[in-house]
């Protein structure tokens, strides 16, 4: 049996007892673990906050066999700003759904901690649009992924000015012009027309450092149409809907 100490988010929790639980931990140095917390639920336990739904601690654990118990679990950062917006809460859990479909297991998770890290702070304290953190944090899981869209221009004519359409399925730009010469390119595929505005917020997120991702503005209605287009490229590149996602839809409706 090995133990060992590591920093980590929780993104899922299952009870498995009155007492005790199973929790999906993303780690700084082991990427993603699932272990057996026992006494987490109970009250006086010092786990019972840190192994809980979007926490950030430090963690010991013991392995054995790929089995992972949690010795022990102490917060450093609760996000609580989230726990008192239901809508705000909604989304942040839609970023965990999301961390736990695009980590791949037995890699590091250096970079996806980061990003889910910096994009629950910026949420928690309401420090940009939601909108438009959701767009950022998407786009550069799936840049993560392996999932990128390949942005720099026309995967025809090569331009990089002028008016676009995004293929989805493809993942390529192809420039309006190109499109009426040549239908064929487009293979069935349903173009995602591009905004300037939107064309040019996706190529920041993607081709900016990453302390700079989240720092650009759009319109209202800019902002809008990125989220959309995000959201629809990244459903038709994985191929598959989220619960969460559909709850965090559903509360804006029911709050909007």
């Amino acid at each position: 049996m090995t133990q060992f100490k590591t920093d980590g988010i929780v993104l899922k929790e299952v009870p498995v007892s009155e007492a005790d639980r199973m929790v999906t931990i993303l780690t700084r140095d082991h990427g993603m673990v699932s272990g057996f917390a026992g006494n987490a639920k109970r009250l006086r336990s010092r786990k019972a906050a840190a192994s809980a739904m979007l926490c950030y601690s430090h963690f010991e654990l013991f392995e054995r066999k790929g089995r992972y118990i949690v010795d022990s679990a102490e917060a450093i950062e609760m996000f609580l700003g989230l726990r008192q917006d239901v809508v705000r809460l909604s989304l942040a859990a839609y970023f965990a759904e999301l961390t736990r479909c695009l980590v791949p297991e037995g890699e590091g998770g250096e970079d996806y901690l980061r990003l889910l890290l910096n994009s629950l702070h910026l949420l928690a304290g309401e420090k940009r649009p939601a909108a438009l953190i959701k767009a950022v944090f998407e786009l550069r899981m799936l840049e993560l992924a392996g999932h990128m869209p390949d942005l720099v221009g026309c995967t025809c004519c090569g331009a990089y000015e002028g008016a676009f359409s995004l293929l989805p399925g493809r993942a390529v730009l192809c420039c309006h012009a190109c499109a009426e010469r040549q239908p064929e390119i487009q293979d069935g595929e349903q173009p995602m027309p591009l905004l300037p505005g939107v064309l040019a917020a996706m190529r920041h997120i993607l081709y900016s450092d990453e302390r700079r991702i989240f720092d650009f503005t759009l319109s209202e209605e800019g902002l809008q149409a990125l989220e959309r287009t995000v959201e629809r490229y990244l459903r038709i590149q994985l191929d598959r809907g989220f619960s969460t996602l559909d709850f965090y839809r559903s509360m804006q409706r029911g709050l909007g």
